[in-house]
């Protein structure tokens, strides 16, 4: 039953990996805004081609032979992927609601902020109301059990020197009309 739990896994971000890179390489193609996010994105991809079957292996042997605690666990490392592979998914998808004006002045702000050394990497992308996402802080919260276990170490250290942020706004406010606001 594990073994059929950690293919099921592995076969989902297989399935997943081969959705999503031509639309990231079509992204990057069509918008010179996006492309800190399509690098990130496929390093999150390369991440789970190395390390998720030794990780969910790690998961198993980790749950000694308690088999319900071993499956428990794949599910909780399952519904992170889920998660994570849904956020990249959902920001392709939103990318041709965005203007690229919006990423135009998005960073000419951050040139003029003082107390912005370097201009934060960043993508644009669409949901119900307006908040940032630091993908770091998003990968713990989904892959860091409460005991502060690390389900997923090597996704979870791949971003912790590299600051990389989600600006969500609203539909409405993404419109070039609505971004006059």
């Amino acid at each position: 039953m594990l073994a059929f739990e950690r293919e099921r896994i592995v076969d989902f971000v297989g399935a997943e990996r081969e959705r999503l890179v031509p639309e990231l390489e079509h992204l990057r193609e069509a918008r010179s805004s996006t492309r800190d996010f399509v690098s990130t994105s496929q390093q999150i991809l390369q991440t789970f081609d190395q390390h998720l079957a030794a990780r969910l292996a790690t998961t198993v042997d980790e749950a000694g032979y308690d088999a319900d605690i071993a499956s428990e666990r794949l599910n909780e490392v399952f519904s992170a992927i889920r998660a994570t592979l849904g956020l990249v998914s959902s920001v392709v998808t939103s990318q041709g609601q965005i203007p690229e004006e919006l990423y135009q002045v998005t960073s000419w702000f951050f040139a003029r902020c003082a107390g912005v050394c370097e201009s934060p990497q960043y993508v644009i992308a669409i949901d119900s109301s307006f908040y940032t996402e630091e993908l770091q802080q998003f990968l713990r919260r989904l892959f860091t059990r409460p005991i502060g276990r690390e389900l997923f170490e090597e996704l979870t250290a791949s971003f912790s020197n590299r600051p990389f942020f989600f600006i969500f706004l609203p539909a409405s406010s993404a419109a070039l009309s609505g971004a006059l606001d």
